[in-house]
C-alpha cells in the first residue's frame, strides 16, 4: 500500500502538521501500522518507508497476513477504507506567523502549527483529521514475503 499520511493543510482540528518537522528515528525502530489508532490491539502491518513529497508525507506499508490485516486489505481494495492518520508527540508548536498567513491564506483559521514532531504510529482510519491523508495505491492481492 502507498498512502498520503499527512499534509500541511489545516486539519479538522484547526491545526497544521508540517511534513518537514517529522522526526522518525524512534518510529523506525518499531514501524507499526494500526487500525484507528487502537494501541491495545496488534498492529495490522508495518511501514516500509516514509518520504516527504512537497507538502505531504507519503508512506509505503505492508499489511500483515492476519485476519485483521486481510479485512483491512479487502476494505482498501474495495474503496470502503481510504483514509489514514498519524499519531505523534509534539516537539515544537507555535501559532502561524503573519508571513505564513500571507503565503497560505488557508492557515488564517489555524490555531497551531506543529513545526517539529515525533511520529509514534500511523493508522488506516475511518475518519481522518487531515482529509488529504488517503490511499494512493492499493495492492491487488499480492503480498511480499
Amino acid at each position: 500500500m502507498i498512502a498520503t499520511i499527512s499534509s500541511d493543510q489545516v486539519d479538522r482540528q484547526g491545526e497544521v502538521v508540517l511534513p518537514s518537522g517529522l522526526v522518525k528515528a524512534q518510529f523506525n525502530k518499531n514501524p507499526i501500522v494500526l487500525c484507528n489508532h487502537q494501541w491495545d490491539t496488534l498492529p495490522i502491518g508495518k511501514c516500509l518507508w516514509i518520504k516527504q513529497q512537497k507538502n505531504t508525507l507519503i508512506a509505503k506499508y505492508q499489511l500483515a497476513d492476519t485476519p485483521d490485516g486481510n479485512i483491512i486489505l479487502k476494505l482498501l481494495q474495495e474503496g470502503v477504507l481510504t483514509s489514514h492518520s498519524i499519531y505523534f508527540n509534539a516537539l515544537e508548536v507555535t501559532p502561524p506567523t503573519a508571513e505564513e498567513i500571507v503565503k497560505r491564506p488557508d492557515w488564517k483559521s489555524c490555531s497551531k502549527v506543529f513545526r517539529e514532531w515525533e511520529l509514534l504510529e500511523f493508522s488506516v482510519v475511518t475518519l481522518p483529521a487531515n482529509t488529504d491523508a488517503t490511499a494512493l495505491a492499493v495492492a491487488k492481492g499480492f503480498r511480499q514475503s
